[in-house]
């Protein structure tokens, strides 16, 4: 029973710790995105124009992006050493960057797509110092009005979600680039929409903790370990309470 017990206890201990939580680093837009870029992607002038706007949505201090109702393409917003919040540097240790003392395990951001206005990819990109290009592509999530995205970073390993853009520069390995991270944002593609395309960006996020929602089974796995470890001490609380009362009489 001694090794049941631990085994269970320790079960319950993982499953706990996992939602904790530290100080996470997040440029909330607040005081504006003058120090986020806007570009075409790959490179290039931005085809939508964005406007930092105080209340929009049902949100305060946003980044506003609207693109006339027949362009088509794609733009990036992202930071990068010239942005006041320290988005760049080691991913993978967490050095250089703002708030972040190990490695980087997520990023989110909430995203607004307005109901007129379609949206034809939406991607969080990680650029190197040496142009290396990492794209997670969010496509099949993404919905009209606000919405938060995100992926899941892996310090060694990119089949987490990442995948390359212009594999012809240089060699490409992860566990290298993870290490030098000189921009950081997203990217989207618009569609002709047929009217004014707007979109909106609030509260980018990188942490040290995992972004994507447990699947069903992982909650289960928790219950389940909380469950056990009811059932293990059920006998310890039993006597214990027995042992309080056993002086009192009706």
């Amino acid at each position: 029973m001694r090794i049941g017990k631990l085994f269970i206890v320790g079960a319950a201990a993982v499953g706990i710790a996992a939602v904790g939580h530290t100080v996470p680093l997040t440029e909330d837009f607040a005081a504006g995105g003058d120090d986020w870029t806007l570009t075409a992607d790959p490179a290039g002038p931005a085809i939508g124009s964005p406007t930092d706007e105080a209340s929009f949505a049902g949100r305060s201090g946003v980044v506003k992006i609207t693109v006339a109702d027949d362009e088509t393409g794609y733009d990036r917003f992202f930071a990068d050493s010239g942005s006041a919040l320290d988005f760049v540097g080691n991913y993978a240790t967490g050095t250089g960057l703002e708030n972040i003392t190990a490695a980087v395990q997520g990023i989110k951001f909430d995203f607004y797509v307005d109901p007129a206005g379609p949206i034809s990819e939406l991607s969080i990109f990680l650029r190197t110092t040496s142009e290396h290009e990492w794209y997670w592509i969010l496509d099949d999530a993404v919905v009209t009005g606000w919405n938060t995205y995100g992926a899941n970073v892996s310090a060694t390993d990119a089949d987490t979600g990442f995948g390359v853009w212009q594999p012809e520069i240089g060699t490409y390995d992860w566990q290298t680039d993870i290490a030098d991270i000189a921009q950081i944002g997203i990217s989207f593609g618009y569609l002709s929409a047929g009217s004014e395309q707007i979109y909106a960006i609030d509260s980018f996020t990188i942490q040290e903790e995992p972004f994507l929602v447990p699947e069903p089974e992982t909650y289960a796995f928790l219950a389940m370990a909380i469950l056990a470890l009811g059932l293990v001490f059920r006998k310890q609380v039993d006597e214990s309470l027995r042992a309080a009362f056993a002086h009192v009489r009706v």
